[in-house]
């Protein structure tokens, strides 16, 4: 487990709250909660203390309820190693959150008449055509919205520095200095889901191409201006914004420029705040709930928050009905990571963002100590029955494991195991045989035994984030040579 040193504690641990409602405030930063309870054991923990635990610099948050944002905070400094604290304007990377987020820029202009999704894609773009002949089925903007379009190039690395960045087509094309394939049909349009960061920067191009407008305009006069999003800028940052920004954090080292810089701004170069993004939610879940809104009308909404593919509607994540449908989506890149989750027929919703390699596995414990508090059916961590391991099993279990070169060791102490590595320790309770639970995210652990019932190796499972495809990995015990793949 990583710590800070004593100094820094004192002085990342400094709160910026916002000036709404300090008493819910310290209930949430005070009400943390893991994944997992046993009769045994049934634990809380302070925001401060997990921070420093899960090693992130900088956390910032905002609540909302009754369609208003009820209490912000933001915590912590904005480079380790720094005594610059962060406050509620202080600029994050979204990363993948930017998805959505054009996604409703892209919806301002279809319901202004500009675009029609069940256009085939190639009658909008102008001066590019995207090569799809071996596919019978036209590409839309439904398509490309609901990750149904069958394009490839999940994610973007982004870039080290200023000095060579791709443009638009440079990026859509795979040509240098892109460091990413180029965009191209891998499967029939409209039969499955496929996350494609891709297919929204050939979006991007046609949002473009019919404004004849650059897409940073495009947002600002559709999305930005209306909902007073005064701190939400695509990278690269100019100098001013940089002040005002908070820096990325690979394990206890920032990463320079701010990086990685993601010049793909529909897919994840949208830099913002959670009290931005909380205007947005507000104004969305007006929409959807029949309120008065600016930005979209609620025919349109319920289009945007209607289930394609895996519940994704248009760019979010959509789940359940009445007063327990929710939209949501999360954004991680190196060194940042982010989430929301909005209730419309609640009024309610919560944003977080981190500038931590561990954010992913922090804002989920965020979110519940939101979701106890008010009242959501979800996020409630999971009671389970514990068995007892035998000291064979115990010592079965020990030991390093190893999947393509990273290695994870399962060591015991007096409380029981641990997962260690890659810059995590989770402690794991056994449920039943060759099982454990993670207890502070939402997973488990499963070994592998050879004929002589010998550990061989381990599976890996967890379900945050929820978006991402590298939920699962399979390792091999390191003093076995079981030919197991993983």
């Amino acid at each position: 487990m990583l710590f800070f040193n004593s100094l820094m504690v004192i002085l990342f641990f400094s709160c910026t709250p916002g000036n709404e409602n300090k008493g819910l405030g310290n209930e949430i930063i005070h009400g943390l909660r893991p994944a997992v309870y046993t009769s045994e054991r049934q634990v809380t923990y302070d925001l401060e203390e997990r921070m420093e635990y899960w090693n992130v610099p900088a956390v910032s948050l905002v609540v909302v309820d009754g369609m208003q944002i009820v209490y912000s905070g933001a915590f912590g400094v904005k480079r380790m190693g720094d005594t610059t604290r962060i406050n509620e304007n202080t600029l994050f990377q979204a990363a993948s959150v930017s998805k959505p987020v054009a996604a409703v820029g892209a919806m301002t202009l279809v319901h202004q008449n500009e675009l029609d999704l069940d256009t085939d894609i190639n009658q909008l773009l102008q001066g590019w055509q995207l090569p799809h002949e071996a596919f019978e089925q036209k590409i839309t903007l439904r398509n490309i919205l609901s990750h149904s379009a069958g394009l490839n190039v999940g994610g973007f690395a982004g870039y080290p520095s200023e000095e060579s960045l791709p443009g638009l087509l440079e990026i859509i094309e795979g040509r240098p200095p892109a460091n990413s394939h180029a965009v191209r049909v891998v499967a029939e349009p409209g039969t499955k889901f496929m996350y494609s960061g891709g297919g929204y920067q050939i979006m991007q191009k046609i949002m473009e191409d019919v404004t004849k407008k650059p897409f940073p305009k495009i947002m600002e006069e559709n999305v930005f201006n209306p909902l007073n999003m005064t701190n939400s800028h695509y990278a690269p940052l100019d100098s001013a914004e940089k002040i005002n920004a908070a820096y990325g954090h690979f394990t206890e080292e920032h990463i320079p420029n701010y990086g990685p810089i993601h010049v793909e701004s529909a897919a994840g170069g949208l830099w913002t705040t959670p009290t931005d993004l909380g205007n947005l939610l507000i104004d969305l879940m007006k929409a959807y709930t029949h309120q008065e809104s600016k930005i979209l009308d609620p025919e349109t909404l319920h289009l945007i928050m209607k289930p394609v593919f895996w519940e994704y509607g248009f760019g979010f994540k959509v789940v359940g009905e009445g007063q327990n449908f929710r939209f949501s989506h999360g954004g991680a890149t190196t060194g940042w990571h982010a989430h929301f989750l909005a209730f419309p027929e609640r009024g309610q919703a919560v944003v977080v963002m981190t500038n931590g390699t561990n954010g992913w596995v922090l804002w989920p414990e965020i979110e519940r100590s939101v979701a106890n508090i008010l009242g959501w059916p979800i996020l409630e961590p999971k009671y389970i029955e514990t068995i007892e391991l035998t000291e064979d099993e115990i010592k079965g279990y020990t030991g390093e494991y190893i999947m393509n070169g990273l290695n994870i060791q399962i060591t015991s102490d007096s409380l029981g195991l641990n997962f260690e590595g890659a810059g995590l320790k989770w402690y794991l309770i056994p449920s039943k045989k060759d099982t454990l639970e993670i207890v502070d995210m939402e997973g488990q652990v499963f070994f592998r035994r050879d004929e002589n019932l010998a550990v061989t190796g381990m599976h890996l499972w967890f379900g945050e984030p929820d978006w991402s495809p590298y939920r699962s990995w399979d390792f091999i015990k390191s003093d076995h040579q079981s030919g197991l793949v993983p």
